[in-house]
C-alpha cells in the first residue's frame, strides 16, 4: 500500500472557506453596527446641543416678566421726574428683551425645537401664555398715560408665570425624552453588537477551534500511520530477507546434509550405525521441511506465484499438516495489488496462529469472498476465545487492526453463541 501523504483534506479546506466567510460577515456586521451607533449618537447630540439653551431661554422669560413687574412697581413709587424717567427707560429695555425672547420661542430662532419646530404640547402651552403676555406688554406700554395699567400687569403676571412654568417643564421633559431614546438606541446597538460577537464565537471561533483540534489530531494520526507504514515496510523487508536466507541458506545446507547422510546410510551394512545414519536423514528432512515452512511464512512466495487465493490455500494445507484441520474457500476476485494481498495473507496467518495457540481450535475455515463493492476475509474457528489482557488488545490484535486500516477496511471480532471466534475484515477492492 502507498504511504499516506500528509495533506489538508478537502473537507478542511471547505470548512475553512465557510468559517472565513462567516468571520468576514461578522466583522462587517460589527463595523456596520459601530458606524450606525456613531451616526445615531452624533445625530442625536446635534439635535440636543440646543436643549439647554432653549430651556434657559424659556426660564429667562419668567425672570424677565418678574423684572418687568418689579420695575413697574419701582416706577410707581418714584416721585422725582428724573428717577421716573430712568425707571421708564429700564421698563422699556426689559420689555424689549422680553418681547424678543418670547417671539423667538413662538415664531422661531436658531435654536432647535423652538418656533416652528415646537412640539404640539409646547405650542399649546405657549398659546396659553400668549394672553397674559399680551396683557402685560400692553399694560407696560401704557403705564405713563394710564397708571391703572400697573394693576392689569400685576394681575396677568402670575398667569404668565404658571404658563411659562409649563413651557419650561415641557421643554425639559422633551429633552429628557430625547436623551432616553438615545440611551435606548445606544443600548440596542450595543446589544446587537454583543449578539453578533456571541454568534461569531459560536459560529466561527468554536467550530474553528474544534476543527483545528481535529486537524491536529488527524495530523498526529497521519504521522503515526506514516511511522507505522515505515515500520511495516522495514519489517516486511527484513522478514523477506530472513525468509530468503532460510530458504536459500539454511534450507540448502540442511538439504545437502540430508543427502550426505543418505549416501552414508546407503553405504553402511545393516546395523546400529546404519540405523543412526537413517535417523540423521529423517531429522535433516524434517528440519528442511520446517525451514521451508518458516521461509514461506516470512516470505510468502505463493502470493507472487498463485495470488492471494493460492497463498491462502497453501496456508490451509500447511495448517492441516501441522495438526489443525483448516480449509480455504476463495472466490474469483479481480487481481489485488501485491501490498494488499500480503496484508490479507498476514491477517489470515495471524488469525490462524491465534486460533491454534490461544484458542486451541480443532477446525479453522478461511473464506475470501466479494460483498457488494467490497470484499471480506473471514477466519472462523471453533476454539475458546481468550480476551487480551492489554487494553486495546495484544500485539497480535493490534497488528490485525493496523493491517486492516492499511487496507482501508474495518476489522471485526465476532464471538458466536455456539463458541469460537471469527475474525472478519471488510475492505474495498483495489484491483490492478
Amino acid at each position: 500500500m502507498p504511504d499516506l501523504p500528509l495533506r489538508v483534506p478537502d473537507l478542511d479546506r471547505a470548512v475553512a472557506r465557510v468559517l472565513t466567510r462567516r468571520y468576514i460577515l461578522a466583522l462587517g456586521l460589527v463595523a456596520v453596527l459601530t458606524l450606525m451607533a456613531q451616526a445615531l449618537v452624533q445625530f442625536s447630540l446635534a439635535h440636543q446641543e440646543d436643549d439647554a439653551a432653549l430651556i434657559n431661554l424659556a426660564g429667562r422669560q419668567r425672570m424677565l416678566s418678574q423684572q418687568l413687574a418689579k420695575s413697574a412697581l419701582v416706577w410707581q413709587g418714584t416721585v422725582e421726574a428724573a428717577g421716573r424717567s430712568q425707571h421708564e427707560a429700564d421698563i422699556l429695555r426689559v420689555l424689549e428683551a422680553w418681547r424678543s425672547a418670547h417671539a423667538a420661542l413662538e415664531t422661531g430662532t436658531t435654536l432647535r425645537h423652538a418656533g416652528q419646530a415646537n412640539s404640539p404640547a409646547a405650542q399649546a402651552a405657549l398659546a396659553v401664555a400668549r394672553t397674559p403676555f399680551t396683557t402685560m406688554v400692553t399694560a407696560a406700554g401704557s403705564l405713563a398715560v394710564d397708571p391703572s395699567s400697573l394693576n392689569r400687569l400685576l394681575a396677568a403676571e402670575p398667569v404668565f408665570l404658571a404658563a411659562m412654568e409649563q413651557v419650561v417643564a415641557i421643554y425639559d421633559h422633551e429633552a429628557a425624552g430625547r436623551v432616553r431614546v438615545l440611551r435606548l438606541l445606544e443600548a440596542g446597538l450595543a446589544g446587537l453588537t454583543l449578539l453578533v460577537l456571541v454568534a461569531e464565537a459560536v459560529l466561527v471561533f468554536r467550530p474553528a477551534v474544534s476543527r483545528i483540534r481535529l486537524a491536529l489530531a488527524d495530523r498526529e494520526r497521519l504521522i503515526e500511520r506514516e511511522i507505522e507504514n515505515r515500520e511495516f515496510a522495514a519489517g516486511a523487508r527484513i522478514a523477506r530477507g530472513i525468509g530468503m536466507d532460510l530458504h536459500d541458506g539454511l534450507g540448502q545446507t540442511l538439504t545437502a546434509l540430508g543427502l550426505q547422510a543418505k549416501l552414508l546410510a546407503n553405504g553402511l551394512p545393516p546395523g546400529p550405525q546404519r540405523t543412526q545414519a537413517e535417523t540423521i536423514v529423517a531429522t535433516a528432512t524434517q528440519a528442511v521441511t520446517e525451514a521451508r515452512a518458516a521461509a514461506r511464512g516470512l516470505a510468502p512466495v505463493a502470493i507472487q506465484v498463485a495470488g492471494i487465493g493460492g497463498a491462502l490455500q497453501e496456508l490451509a494445507r500447511n495448517t492441516t499438516a501441522a495438526g489443525t484441520v483448516c480449509s480455504a474457500q476463495v472466490e474469483d476476485l479481480p487481481p489485488i495489488e501485491a501490498d494488499a494481498a500480503e496484508h490479507l495473507y498476514r491477517i489470515a496467518q495471524e488469525a490462524v496462529a491465534n486460533a491454534q495457540r490461544h484458542g486451541h481450535a480443532h477446525h479453522i475455515a478461511i473464506t475470501l469472498a466479494q460483498a457488494g463493492p467490497s470484499a471480506e476475509l473471514r477466519i472462523a474457528d471453533d476454539g475458546t476465545w481468550q480476551p487480551p489482557a492489554a487494553e486495546g488488545g495484544g500485539l497480535g490484535l493490534r497488528s490485525l487492526r493496523i493491517r486492516a486500516d492499511r487496507l482501508g477496511g474495518v476489522l471485526s471480532l465476532i464471538h458466536p453463541e455456539l463458541g469460537g471466534t471469527t475474525v472478519a475484515v471488510r475492505f474495498p477492492i483495489v484491483a490492478l
